[in-house]
This record gives structure tokens, sequence and C-alpha cells, in this order.
């Protein structure tokens, strides 16, 4: 008879420090007054999640903890306070919400890399080391990172609720591709101006507007006596924007041999650098899963998380599932 076997995963234990936690509570089991409520909770500051159903004694609502109590009374929303089990099913998404407002902090002051607007979307957090592994040559459009990609997982075994972070580690390619750096850069070269305006419209962009990041298209460049501008079409129309707010688009292939080929920007080792990242092997992978979580997570002070009266810490040992014979079938 076969005997069952561990499998170290990516998955680490958040420990509350008390096994129940005060939040607020709102009744409800309408599925879009639920939404309504959560989105003006997180808007105002709150970190809220939903409950659409009742679960593991929990009832359907909205379940919160707002630090300041007048954004409450200025909100002036109907709502009772509860004490819940620390790790119940609700508290991911309450841990999740919190772990991203402090990503988002350090991010603010410097100390985490935020690549994306969106820290917080998909059930999950993003973000990158503040330090690069390596940059392309010679003017730098490429960098690479590490980056975490963390969710929280609830596992309810054998009567007991359980909290989990759940880590991915990628190794990502961000690029510095303005609009400002790419005009700069064709004119250090001899470019006139019109070919310039001409060269830049033959790709596609991603702009930031008022609306997000978007795709568009780069319909004309402008120079003024003290800034250019870019006008840029977008789903919601025709704009002008500052060319710091637009980016190329690396991915098409003709727009690959215009960096490479026209601005002369050198890859092929950073490509090389992040091929080999991608290539470690699982027991490898997990240990810098690890390493990066002590990293950007505990020595950065996201955790510990203090939510409402209780206190969430990271255990950094990397859990082990025990295998059966048929399970990995």
């Amino acid at each position: 008879m076969q005997e069952a076997y561990g499998l170290v995963v990516n998955l680490f234990r958040i420990n509350p420090s008390k096994d129940m936690v005060r939040v607020s509570y709102i009744e409800s089991s309408d599925v879009t007054s639920i939404n309504q409520y959560v989105s003006i909770l997180r808007d105002a500051g709150c970190i809220a999640a939903p409950q659409y159903g009742e679960y593991l004694g929990l009832a359907s609502g909205v379940y919160f903890v707002c630090e300041d109590l007048e954004v409450l009374k200025k909100l002036d929303i109907n709502y009772t306070e509860r004490s819940i089990d620390s790790s119940s099913y609700v508290m991911k998404y309450l841990v999740l919400n919190a772990l991203a407002r402090k990503v988002r902090e350090l991010g603010d002051r410097g100390l985490l890399y935020l690549h994306e607007d969106k820290v917080f979307a998909y059930s999950q957090v993003t973000f990158c080391d503040k330090e690069v592994i390596m940059r392309s040559e010679p003017y730098k459009l490429f960098e690479l990172r590490p980056c975490l990609i963390l969710r929280v997982e609830h596992y309810h075994v054998e009567g007991r609720n359980m909290l989990f972070l759940l880590a991915d580690l990628k190794f990502k390619r961000i690029n510095k591709l303005t609009l400002t750096r790419l005009i700069k850069i064709l004119e250090e070269k001899g470019y006139e101006w019109a070919e310039i305006r001409k060269i830049l419209r033959e790709h596609y962009y991603t702009c930031k507007t008022e609306e997000g990041r978007q795709a568009c298209l780069v319909d004309d460049i402008v120079r003024g006596q003290d800034r250019i501008v870019a006008k840029v079409m977008t789903r919601e129309g025709m704009k002008e924007l500052p060319t710091d707010n637009v980016w190329l688009n690396p991915h098409p292939k003709h727009t690959r041999d215009f960096i490479c080929d026209k601005l002369g920007e050198l890859l092929d080792e950073l490509w090389k650098e992040q091929r080999k990242y991608g290539n470690v092997r699982p027991k490898a992978k997990i240990r810098m899963i690890r390493e990066y979580l002590e990293k950007l997570l505990v020595k950065t002070g996201v955790f510990p998380l203090k939510i409402s009266d209780v206190e969430y810490n990271l255990d950094l040992r990397p859990q082990k599932l025990l295998l059966t014979p048929g399970d990995e079938e």
C-alpha cells in the first residue's frame, strides 16, 4: 500500500490574535443593495465585504470596519455591531481590503512599487518591489521587477475556520514608453518633427484619462510654445492629453521592431533574464516567494494587519498538503 506524502504549496497561514473580531453589520439579502453599500463604504475609506447568503453561521448582508466614526455619521447608514469569528469566510475579504489599503499607503511613500492603477482588482492584490533587477539599455525603456500577486483564502476544516495567504511571484517586464520619452529619443537621433509625428501615429497606445487607463489611438502630436500634447481617440471620443499620460503598447511585432530598430533599445539580455526567472523549479520558487513575502510584507510593515480589535499576523512557513494515492490524478 502506498503511503501519503507531503507537498509544500504557496499557502501561508494568517493568524488572528483573537478568536472573535468586532465588526459593523448592515442587514440585507438584496444583491444590488449589498453591492451598493460595499461601494459606498469603500469610497468613504472603510473596509467592507459582501455576504450574499447565509454561510457557516453568518447572515447575508454587509460586514465592515470603519475607523472614522464621523464618516459613518455623514453616510447616515443603519447598522449594528457584531462579534464574529476572526477567521470566518467574510473576513477573507476584509483582510484583503486591509492588505490593499496598506499596500497603497506604502506605495505612495515609495516603499513599494505600484505598477497598475488598480492595486486591488479581481479579488487579488498586485504590487512590485521598489528595487529593479535589470534595465534595458541604452535608454532604460524596460525594467524587470519581482511582483507579488496575493489572494486571501478561507478554509473550513473539521469545524474550524482558517485564513491563508495564497501568494504567487512574477518577474514582470515593465515599460517606460511614454510619448514624452519617445519624442526625446527620436529628436536626439535627428528626426524631424513631421517625421516624428508620422512615426508615432503608426502604433497602439494606452492612455490615462479621467475615466482610467484605456486603449487609445494617437491622432496627432501638437507642439506648443511651452508644452507638447497628444490628440488621442478614446472610447469617449477625442481628447487632448499630456504626453506623459500616453504609453506605447509594445506588443505588436511592428512596434517591437520600431523599439529595437529605430530607437535602438537592446532587449535580448533583459528577455533572457526574465525567462531565467520564469523557469525556476517549484521548490526554489516557493523559497523565493517566502523571501519576497518577508521583504515586501513583513519588513515593510504590511503585516501585522490591524482590523478593529484584532491583529492579523503572517506565518512565513509554507503549508504542506498531505496527498494520498490517487489525489494527484
